[in-house]
């Protein structure tokens, strides 16, 4: 009774193919092209078997080759991590609402004197908006500053205008306008800083 067939024990590019299944396919097709280029300049168009099996075994192992190129190129589903966001989302949010408990304290406010109060309420807000800040992976060193210094610019800002337009014109409606445009470019500072976080 004849035996079945075994399956040759020698390195064959089927064994190179499968053994580079989770390589991308790019990294993959390179380096099989890359075999096969090699073998047809090492055989001619005439080479038998047991010569294309030599060069096939001088080049190495179907393994050996695949654990070079898994160590020069990333598997299939290596991602590279994302940065957390978290704390630039949080800073945003605390300055969005220090922005708005300003604009909305402006409204009543009549003396530069209580530019005090409206500090120490918002001091340790603003701490916070520091950490964060510091903290964050996503923003550069000039929007980390920008964000921290938002809050305290547009306070002390606001004062200025404030003194400066109650000296020259007292009491009016018209000592509005320059604290809406400050708001305003505070606001669109905020939102730039928002929009470079979910890029």
């Amino acid at each position: 009774m004849s035996q079945p067939p075994t399956r040759s024990p020698r390195p064959t590019f089927v064994d190179l193919e499968l053994l580079l299944h989770r390589l991308v396919p790019g990294a993959r097709e390179e380096v099989l092209s890359g075999v096969r280029e090699h073998l047809i300049a090492a055989v001619g168009p005439q080479a038998t078997s047991a010569q294309v099996q030599g060069v096939l075994t001088e080049l190495g192992s179907p393994q050996s080759i695949a654990d070079e190129a898994y160590a020069d190129q990333p598997p299939t589903g290596a991602t590279t991590p994302v940065p957390s966001r978290w704390q630039a989302v949080v800073a945003c949010a605390l300055n969005g609402v220090g922005l708005a408990f300003l604009a909305l304290a402006s409204t009543w406010m009549s003396e530069p004197s209580g530019i005090l109060y409206l500090a120490s309420a918002l001091l340790l807000p603003w701490a916070v908006v520091v950490a964060l800040s510091m903290l964050s992976p996503v923003w550069t060193t000039r929007q980390k500053a920008t964000s921290i210094a938002l809050g305290p610019a547009t306070l002390v800002g606001f004062a200025l205008l404030m003194s400066a337009f109650l000296a020259v014109l007292g009491p009016s409606p018209i000592n509005a306008i320059p604290a809406v445009a400050l708001f305003g470019a505070s606001a669109w500072i905020l939102v730039r800083l928002g929009r470079d976080v979910i890029r």
